[in-house]
């Protein structure tokens, strides 16, 4: 078991921890069958049923105590009694869907169909947001205080939702895709030093006695506004190469789509709204943006790549 000592799982055992430490090995079961492996596997999988598991509500529980593997333990603090969307949802990408293709195992078959079913029942929100939500109590009820993040863990996760988007849209792991992604971290990671450095400004010529987060709040909120025009123009720009087709088209769509999903992720919890009726609306506007986009622009856009090309 992995326990951490650092940041805001500190002196816990995270679930996404133990979980993620099954990804690479049990790729390589699937290729050379070593029984050590599974033998790890079904231990960690046995640890989740009986440690992590909630038996009467359903779902994992985020932390355990280290020294009594207690979930409701009051050294967890904030961790206490907490389910989130990486105790969760990330069994399934992480290692079951393989290991049950590696093994046929009815356990693991049932244990997939358990995690999508408690996905569908308890993170979907769509009376407050048309995104999920990531954090819960242990009734299932939404934890909206949980320290810095909050209820935006999914939303932050920039790279996982481009990740999924492109599975959802059959884009597979080559060279043009994941350039397609390095380029993107880089325009993601300008984007946070212009923020980094106006914060950086800010509480370097303060002069009055406003409080940091204040400070920083106003910080954030003055480059807010380019910041997110600059993501919403390099997003337009790449639009037009989603109408190209044949071997060109099989080529740069990848690198245009991947672009695109990665910088629509940040936009999905912009820092300078404030929680509440504010928030929703931008969130439901954006989904609205978002759906159907790429069909819409190969639609209106293809006939004028047709007429150029045999121009």
């Amino acid at each position: 078991m992995i326990i951490i000592d650092i940041g805001d799982d500190y002196d816990a055992i995270p679930a996404y921890e133990q979980i993620y430490a099954l990804a690479g090995p049990i790729q390589t079961y699937r290729i050379t069958g070593d029984p050590l492996i599974l033998k790890d596997a079904q231990l960690t999988v046995d640890l989740f049923d009986r440690y992590f598991l909630d038996k009467e509500r359903g779902g994992y529980f985020s932390h355990l105590d280290p020294y009594d593997l207690d979930p409701r333990a009051d050294s967890l603090g904030e961790n206490r009694a907490k389910k989130n969307w990486n105790s969760v949802g990330d069994h399934a990408p992480a290692y079951l869907i393989n290991l049950y293709l590696a093994t046929g195992e009815e356990r693991y078959a049932k244990m997939l169909e358990d995690t999508f079913d408690t996905i569908t029942e308890h993170f979907p929100n769509y009376e407050d947001t048309p995104f999920v939500q990531e954090k819960f109590l242990e009734d299932w009820s939404h934890d909206s205080t949980h320290m810095w993040q909050q209820n935006r863990g999914v939303v932050g996760h920039n790279l996982k939702i481009a990740w999924n988007l492109m599975r959802m849209y059959g884009l597979s792991a080559n060279l043009m895709s994941l350039g397609g992604l390095a380029i993107a971290i880089g325009m993601l990671v300008d984007a946070a030093v212009v923020v980094v450095e106006n914060v950086e400004s800010q509480l370097a010529e303060a002069q009055d006695n406003l409080p940091t987060l204040h400070l920083i709040f106003r910080a954030a909120s003055e480059v807010a506004a380019p910041v997110t025009s600059g993501i919403v123009i390099i997003i337009i720009v790449f639009l037009p190469l989603l109408t190209l087709q044949g071997l060109e088209g099989k080529l740069f769509i990848p690198v245009a789509l991947t672009i695109i999903f990665a910088l629509s992720g940040p936009l999905g919890s912009p820092s300078h709204l404030q929680d509440g009726a504010e928030q929703v609306q931008y969130q439901r506007l954006l989904a609205e943006l978002l759906r159907g986009v790429c069909t819409r622009v190969r639609v209106l856009l293809c006939p004028l790549h047709a007429a150029v090309s045999s121009s």
